[in-house]
């Protein structure tokens, strides 16, 4: 498993950001738009860069369950599917 760092820090309309510059790996995520989300959205924030990071994941722009997906959903729906996401992260 690569070595990640995480920071907070402002973003331009983002709410992270995998920064794979050079061997070593940094999320950046946004301190303004992680102040503002639930526990279930900071997981998917968080789970949506490890997968650019790690496992080397594109946007899934076509997938209905998918922590891949550029757009930010609501609480309930990453509470309602938390355990089809965190399957469909390793078998996409």
């Amino acid at each position: 498993m690569p070595e990640i760092a995480y920071v907070l820090g402002p973003l331009d309309g983002k709410a992270g950001q995998c920064d794979q510059r050079g061997p070593s790996k940094v999320i950046i995520i946004s301190e303004e738009t992680w102040a503002n989300l639930c526990d279930a959205q900071k997981k998917s924030v968080v789970w949506h860069e490890l997968g650019h990071c790690v496992l080397g994941r594109s946007h899934a722009d076509q997938a209905t369950i998918s922590y891949m997906i550029p757009d930010m959903a609501p609480c309930g729906f990453y509470e309602t599917n938390d355990a089809e996401l965190e399957l469909e992260m390793f078998n996409p």
